[in-house]
């Protein structure tokens, strides 16, 4: 999994939530967000404190998180979310998507990814080239193909602001996660030159105007 490190208050970032993050490094539990906010954090405490397996969790999500929705989520729209975590039960990594725009007891299902951004028909290519390229899955590169993605959706902006101009929410840094049976690691594998206050600037456009 991939996520970006970039500073804002857009309510498209992709964001995460680790365990290491809330003191609970034994769980194999990662919550992607589009926001991080007091609604995401208590979610995941709930759902880390429930069980101790993704599987459990995938059994009785459903009434769990519409049990959520109604305790803490009534004062702010909901918004989508992962859970991503080890499954002893498939030997695999699983991936439950939790829509709160679904009918109650049908907000949770398993997907295969998350995306946070789409892409480019000539980005898409490339990296679906990086894949048929591989003999086998294990063959991909996954740090230079989740890099691709994030330079990828780097350069797509995002819908216009109150302002009405355009601006880019994928920067600060790219970093990688990995969910195994032996538990979660996360790195930074790269760092853009972004500043945090300031606007990013994928294309130079700031410095040029500048100068």
């Amino acid at each position: 999994m991939w996520t970006d490190g970039a500073q804002c208050d857009d309510a498209g970032l992709l964001q995460v939530i680790a365990p290491n993050h809330l003191s609970m490094p034994k769980k194999k539990l990662v919550l992607a967000a589009k926001q991080i906010e007091d609604f995401a954090i208590g979610w995941h405490a709930r759902l880390a404190a429930v069980s101790g397996t993704i599987d459990d969790i995938a059994d009785r999500g459903a009434v769990l998180f519409d049990e959520q929705l109604s305790r803490q989520f009534r004062r702010m729209p909901a918004r989508v979310s992962w859970l991503i975590g080890w499954s002893p039960r498939q030997e695999a990594g699983l991936i439950l998507e939790f829509d709160p725009s679904r009918p109650a007891g049908e907000r949770m299902k398993k997907v295969r990814a998350v995306v946070s951004h789409e892409l480019a028909e000539e980005e898409r290519l490339k990296l679906e080239a990086l894949v048929a390229h591989a003999a086998s899955p294990r063959q991909v590169d996954m740090a230079a193909f989740g890099l691709a993605v994030m330079e990828s959706q780097r350069g797509i902006p995002a819908p216009p602001g109150r302002d009405g101009r355009r601006h880019f929410r994928i920067g600060g840094y790219a970093s990688q996660i990995e969910i195994s049976r032996d538990g979660i690691r996360q790195t930074v594998l790269h760092q853009w030159p972004d500043r945090v206050g300031r606007p990013i600037d994928p294309f130079g456009l700031v410095l040029q105007q500048m100068v």
